[in-house]
């Protein structure tokens, strides 16, 4: 039976990556300092505990360290701006889960189990509601289907960045509060898939 996984970023994380921001345009890189660094050491905790093979958990911090850059490319350009926008807020906000899909990947093979990482961004067309933006249905199945069905065909399971999608122009958006769910239905949706099971820790 073919699975596709869609994860959420750890609890949290998405308020501290906005707060970040927000904090940088009102010139406060301090707080950004603060909050890329609780970034880094809360993934960590759980790549010591999840990853044990020292290569893959070295590549895996290499990726995380790659984010990372593009947080403090975001966090630069906001507070030169002295301005943080949705759309700037989108851009930092889905970082939180490409950090998770990263692990959960790697986690996922060293149990044996084949396993691709999948931006969210890659499937999910959206309008450019930034914060809430609105899935193109027909679009986004289509993509969804070409992009995931011939991994799900040959047994990798897609680890897909929830939350996120894109605009026809590839700009980065998020779907709003439980966007991970509603990513998860409309993979579900255009795969015609049978079950659509949620893990969380919140109500």
């Amino acid at each position: 039976q073919a699975v596709v996984v869609v994860c959420a970023a750890l609890p949290d994380v998405t308020n501290l990556l906005i707060g970040a921001a927000r904090a940088a345009a009102r010139g406060n890189q301090k707080l950004a300092e603060q909050a890329r660094r609780e970034l880094w050491v809360r993934h960590r905790m759980l790549a010591e505990r999840l990853v044990t093979d020292d290569w893959e958990r070295e590549t895996l911090y290499r990726a995380w360290a790659e984010i990372l850059k593009v947080f403090d490319q975001i966090i630069r350009a906001v507070h030169t701006l002295a301005e943080h926008t949705p759309r700037s807020g989108d851009a930092v906000a889905a970082l939180g889960e490409r950090f998770v899909g990263l692990l959960l990947a790697v986690a996922l093979r060293r149990a044996g189990v084949a396993a691709q990482l999948i931006d969210g961004s890659e499937l999910i067309i959206t309008d450019d509601h930034f914060g809430n933006a609105l899935p193109i249905p027909d679009e986004t199945a289509a993509r969804a289907r070409t992009r995931l069905m011939p991994l799900t065909q040959t047994r990798i399971v897609p680890v897909v960045t929830g939350y996120t999608g894109a605009t026809r122009q590839n700009v980065i958006t998020t779907l709003g509060r439980g966007g991970g769910d509603y990513s998860a239905t409309l993979i579900a949706a255009a795969l015609d898939a049978t079950d659509v099971v949620l893990w969380t820790d919140v109500a």
